[in-house]
């Protein structure tokens, strides 16, 4: 039972790294674009 739980909980911990990543992601691509938009001022 707890190796069942310690993988559920390893599949969730990878999926939630998952998810910082993407939204890393967008931020920093969100962050080009603004600056690109912008140039000049940061």
């Amino acid at each position: 039972m707890a190796f069942l739980t310690r993988k559920v909980f390893k599949q969730s911990a990878q999926r939630q790294h998952l998810l910082d990543t993407t939204i890393k992601e967008l931020v920093e691509k969100q962050q080009w674009k603004s600056w690109l938009l912008s140039p000049g001022k940061g």
